[in-house]
């Protein structure tokens, strides 16, 4: 009876663990147009938005103007919350679960 309890909570632990790392919250902020993909989905907005995707790739934006920010970050689980900033005529952003860098 011990032993099938003690494997059962260290199913529902297991468990938890693998929910809690399946989705992947890409956030996203701008005043200006910008396109990209997030992990394998193509993306176009202007503006600010979040993206939830549950592979825990990566994601790059590029501004599609001369003009205004783009910045990202990654957020949840695997995310460190560091926004990665562009100012640059037509810049690009890029981040990945785990880490989140230039």
């Amino acid at each position: 009876m011990f032993r099938t309890r003690r494997l059962f909570t260290s199913a529902l632990i297991l468990l938890a663990v693998s929910a809690a790392g399946c989705s992947t919250k890409y956030e996203v902020e701008s005043d200006t147009s910008w396109s990209g993909f997030v992990e394998d989905h193509s993306v176009a907005q202007s503006g600010s938005t979040t993206y939830t995707a549950h592979q825990g790739g990566g994601a790059v934006f590029t501004k599609t103007t001369d003009r205004g920010y783009l910045r990202a970050r990654v957020k949840g689980f695997w995310g460190d919350d560091r926004w990665v900033e562009t100012t640059a005529p037509y810049g690009s952003v890029i981040v990945s679960a785990g880490t989140s860098g230039d």
